[in-house]
């Protein structure tokens, strides 16, 4: 199994020191190296200096790039004026080994609880297949991520984007605890996206909370229970990276370094995974 860390964490963990992660790539691969993780899935720049660096580090510390992470505005009018320029990063992270392009269609304003409309859906959805497509044609596969926005009102936008896109042209990047939290702390939830899209599965990402507040390191005990998405995966799907996204949120205990937690949350990964 490919295990590895996400870059939300370290994006969180300079952003709080106003830095930028972009500005401090040997530093946070030295550690994510160190923590024992075999891959790293980094922000996919456009900038393609910025691309060039990241791509000497992660050799540097011998990390390989399975996947790539980007957020992308979809429901508004001119949405596909934005393809080229993701298209060409893409291609760049295929042409280092990646197996995917993790989506995430962003919401109307990160971290309020505004809703799309029924037309707002339905043009990013169009937007997202026309996407999908463009990027299939060489040779991308895109992953679908979502947050907890996307499972209000019966998870219409996370049902809506699945159906809108065929299987053939996108996968699902699993995201247990946000599909736990948008569903109201609902462990049933988490199983039943997983029966219902478990196919779709392309990539995993790991995190836990504990009464409703992001752990630490990434744990097997909390809200969350991870057995059957393990079995799933190991049964399934046992080589898709899976990455460890142990955020930070107010509540969340600071008492160890960043390489330790990363190196506490693989732990616990392999123990689960049994491998």
């Amino acid at each position: 199994m490919q295990l590895g860390i996400g870059a939300w964490r370290w994006g969180q963990h300079y952003g709080r020191r106003l830095k930028r992660l972009e500005d401090h790539y040997d530093e946070a691969l030295a550690s994510v190296k160190a923590a024992g993780a075999s891959c790293f899935e980094p922000f996919l720049s456009e900038d393609a200096a910025d691309r060039e660096r990241l791509g000497k580090a992660m050799d540097r510390h011998g990390l390989a790039l399975l996947s790539t992470y980007r957020n992308v505005r979809l429901h508004e009018p001119g949405a596909e004026a934005s393809f080229d320029a993701l298209t060409e990063a893409a291609l760049w992270a295929k042409a280092r080994g990646a197996q995917c392009l993790t989506i995430n269609a962003e919401p109307l304003a990160w971290g309020k609880p505004q809703d799309k409309t029924d037309d707002q859906l339905r043009l990013q959805g169009r937007a997202l297949r026309a996407l999908c497509s463009t990027l299939s044609a060489e040779g991308v596969l895109v992953a679908y991520h979502i947050h907890d926005a996307e499972l209000r009102h019966g998870a219409r936008e996370l049902h809506a984007m699945l159906a809108a896109v065929p299987a053939e042209l996108m996968g699902f990047c699993f995201d247990p605890q946000w599909v736990h939290r948008g569903c109201g702390g609902s462990q049933v939830a988490v199983e039943t996206l997983l029966s219902l899209y478990g196919e779709r599965l392309c990539c995993l990402h790991l995190r836990q909370t504990q009464g409703g507040i992001f752990t630490e390191s990434f744990q097997q005990g909390g809200d969350i229970d991870f057995t059957p998405i393990a079995a799933y995966v190991t049964q399934h799907c046992p080589t898709i990276p899976v990455y460890i996204e142990q955020g930070w949120e107010p509540g969340t205990p600071e008492s160890l370094s960043r390489t330790d937690t990363d190196q506490r949350s693989i732990t616990e990964a392999r123990e689960l995974f049994g491998s």
